[in-house]
This record gives C-alpha cells, sequence and structure tokens, in this order.
C-alpha cells in the first residue's frame, strides 16, 4: 500500500504499491466497529492499482466512518 486517502464520510481509497494486472482481481474487504450501529462493508471503483472502500450504517443504509478498514486482494500482479 502506498497510500489510504479518506475519500468522505465512509469511503476510502486506498492506492496499491505493485498494481494487479488487471481489474479483475478479488477484494476481500471487512470494517470494525465498536458499539453503535453495526456498519456492512462493500467496495466499488475497483481498477489495477486503486480501491475505494464502503462502510454504511445497516440501520440506516447511509455511508458512515467505521472504526476501521481492511482489506485482502487476490488475483495476478503486473
Amino acid at each position: 500500500i502506498t497510500s489510504i486517502a479518506d475519500t468522505g464520510t465512509g469511503q476510502v481509497t486506498v492506492t496499491i504499491a505493485t498494481n494487479f494486472s488487471s481489474a479483475n482481481w478479488a477484494p476481500q474487504v471487512s470494517i470494525g466497529s465498536s458499539g453503535g450501529a453495526f456498519r456492512t462493508c462493500s467496495y466499488d471503483s475497483v481498477a489495477a492499482g486503486t480501491i475505494i472502500l464502503d462502510a454504511f450504517d445497516s440501520a440506516d443504509p447511509v455511508l458512515g466512518d467505521p472504526v476501521s478498514y481492511g482489506f485482502s486482494g487476490l488475483g495476478d500482479h503486473a
């Protein structure tokens, strides 16, 4: 990982140090929360070298900031 940018409420953009060979790689995402609303996670805008991670409140399906984000990626590197 070369950088993590706070893209907005409930979103971060992760830039990957060694790009995948294409946007066809398999991301696995997770988020951490402590107390409060349970959050669900997803991703969008997957590219060879970046991914945007999203976190949603389950009770109110809008983006919300979790305690932490986590992800791994499986696929061929360039």
